[in-house]
């Protein structure tokens, strides 16, 4: 499937309506006080959020406990936004609100500002089409109303309302303003619009397309907020009076931003700017990126590959095609797309012409040979072409992963690549570092939404970030300074008991060090996974050490008999392999950085390199058809 957009940039798209308005209501709250949803809220411009739960649902306790709804009450309430409680279950009692009922999970009123009414039917619930507790539901001031739970015809069930898409009030509140449009918050409101400045005027003018990707940050008043253009190049924030820093980087080296920065300064509250900022092409070339990954490997059944291609550069990629060589262990059992050849274990795919951020995904089926021996490693390697024609050697344009087929594992957890050597995982400094994230719905029912957040550590760089290839589409954004966060909206995602094979979900992603880390300093990572409302999942911790004497990071020995000589030299070294292990491949030589220096074919088992090279060490990768993988230390004099 190709899309329009960069994988690992989706956003929340305006939703516009055109169904009936929500009817009115009047409600009266346990401390007495009377509501209108019209004459208080709607009516005043108001947005509400109304929170439907039973105190006896465990769910619903672990919702309104972790603060979401009170956190978001106290930094939006009464500015522009209402939020409503409605304890749906009539039969419940005070005594159970408060925690000392028969029918409770604890003390509901204890530290909840938002008005709470316990209605003596059910009347109005039922009407609205309650479907499960807790459900929310998000009413627009123009009367529209949005929520997965409710089934009334006058509410949408499409908006994206689920509890677990909204891990903190920021996504609240991001959810209601894509769906209501602007709302008069007591706050005042930025946004960045990135387009492709065709003319080089440096002014947007209409017609001119919007740009995916780049990254904006507002700092000041003790903020540091970075987002990411969605597909209509937007990025927005919420800040309070005073004085700010608003500067944008382009996240890749051929465009740059022709102006790139300007100063807020808000003396008060309620005001909005608008800004756009153009990137402009520093070459005219196109740059085909790849990454491919499968979240695991089960010997004996079918398994899944995921292949990821995109056009970063500026122009088209005309007549582009993937090639995908499978392991030795692989048999091929289908695509999503049919493959125009395949020769033994190399398919080859006709992905067509991509435009400057365009995007497809192919699923490659495979079973893993009952001949293979369980932890046994499989290597797999994606190319896409034609390689760029920009002015430095693409590292993007060939990816490969490789890993062990197992018999069972803990379904949500990290992975990281390279694996590290011995118990501390230890990596060569400036080595790129590869994550995943496997997650899966071990529960007795379908998880309407899943999202993952993942804080980064302080040694790595998060100017470097880059997302992969995934099991199903998503949203991503940055919620602060150092935290991710990929909203599986909509993903449907059965439950284990019913559907095994379509309960997992994966998604991938790169970083770079901090430059130059010193030798026992770590990199530590783990991720938070949300399955609808209920508590977080926290993986298991990931930890690299920093070491500069590591020789092979894979942590496996190498697989291919490989003698390189003269080693050290200065321009030219003879690489020999052994001719029982020689078979068609390709090799890489890559530098202390990751970056991939030089990558060819294996012309026979035995051949030169020669290139004149900077003085330093090199590691030199070769991968045979077969799958199997030898690494050298080669050093420059």
């Amino acid at each position: 499937m190709k899309n329009n957009f960069l994988l690992f940039i989706l956003s929340l798209a305006f939703t516009s309506s055109s169904f009936a308005q929500i009817p009115d209501f009047t409600l009266t709250d346990i401390n007495g006080q009377e509501h209108s949803l019209y004459e208080d809220y709607l009516d005043n411009g108001m947005a509400v959020v109304i929170n439907i739960s039973a105190t006896w649902s465990p769910p619903d306790w672990n919702w309104h406990s972790s603060g979401v709804l009170e956190t978001f009450y106290q930094n939006y309430g009464g500015n522009g936004i209402q939020v409503l409680h409605i304890e749906g279950d009539a039969v419940t009692t005070i005594d159970d609100l408060n925690g000392i009922g028969n029918q409770t999970t604890g003390n509901w009123v204890e530290g909840t500002s938002y008005p709470i009414f316990n209605p003596e039917t059910n009347d109005l619930v039922t009407s609205w089409g309650l479907q499960w507790y807790p459900t929310m539901m998000i009413i627009c001031p123009d009367g529209n109303a949005y929520s997965d739970g409710l089934t009334a015809p006058y509410i949408t069930s499409d908006g994206g309302v689920f509890y677990g898409e909204f891990p903190n009030a920021e996504a609240l509140l991001d959810k209601i303003t894509s769906l209501c449009g602007p709302i008069d918050l007591n706050l005042n409101e930025v946004i960045a619009q990135v387009y492709v400045d065709d003319n080089n005027n440096c002014t947007y003018d209409a017609g001119e397309e919007f740009a995916p990707g780049f990254m904006g940050n507002v700092a000041g008043n003790g903020l540091s907020l970075n987002r990411i253009s969605t597909m209509t190049g937007q990025m927005r924030w919420f800040v309070d009076a005073g004085t700010y820093d608003l500067t944008m980087q382009s996240t890749s080296p051929y465009w740059s931003f022709c102006n790139d920065s300007e100063v807020l300064d808000f003396s008060g509250t309620e005001d909005s700017l608008h800004f756009y900022f153009g990137v402009q092409a520093n070459q005219d070339c196109y740059f085909p990126t790849i990454d491919i990954s499968a979240p695991f490997l089960v010997r004996c059944f079918e398994n899944s590959l995921y292949v990821t291609y995109c056009n970063e550069g500026t122009t088209t990629t005309p007549d582009a095609s993937v090639e995908v060589v499978l392991d030795s262990m692989f048999i091929y059992l289908g695509a999503s797309q049919t493959p125009i050849s395949i020769n033994g274990n190399v398919l080859t795919f006709d992905v067509g012409n991509l435009d400057p951020f365009e995007c497809g995904t192919l699923i490659i089926d495979v079973e893993v040979s009952c001949d293979s021996e369980l932890g046994d490693e499989h290597c797999y390697t994606a190319e896409i072409f034609p390689v760029t024609n920009c002015d430095i050697t693409s590292p993007w344009s060939l990816a490969e992963e490789c890993q062990e087929n197992v018999g069972s594992y803990d379904p949500n957890d990290k992975r990281a690549w390279p694996a590290g050597v011995g118990s501390t995982n230890d990596i060569l400094p400036n080595e790129d570092l590869r994550y995943q994230v496997r997650f899966q719905n071990t529960g007795t029912f379908t998880a309407f939404n899943v999202v993952v957040l993942d804080t980064l550590s302080a040694n790595v760089d998060l100017n470097s970030l880059r997302l992969g290839t995934s099991s199903h589409d998503y949203t991503f954004e940055i919620l602060d300074e150092r935290i991710l966060k990929w909203n599986f909206e909509n993903i449907m995602l059965p439950d284990s008991n019913s559907n095994e094979p379509a309960s997992h979900g994966f998604f991938n992603y790169q970083i770079k060090q901090q430059p130059d880390l010193l030798n026992g300093m770590t990199i530590e990572n783990s991720a938070a996974i949300y399955f609808d409302f209920n508590d977080p999942i926290i993986t298991n911790t990931y930890v690299h050490t920093i070491n500069d004497m590591v020789l092979n990071t894979r942590n496996t020995p190498d697989q291919l008999n490989v003698n390189i000589f003269p080693n050290p030299n200065q321009s030219v070294f003879n690489v020999v392999i052994d001719e029982a292990d020689y078979v068609k491949g390709y090799y890489q030589l890559i530098d202390i950085h990751g970056k991939s220096i030089i990558s060819h074919n294996i012309p026979n088992s035995q051949f030169q390199i020669e290139h004149e090279l900077p003085k330093g060490l090199y590691i030199l990768k070769l991968v045979n058809n077969d799958g199997k993988v030898a690494e050298r230390k080669i050093v420059v004099q």
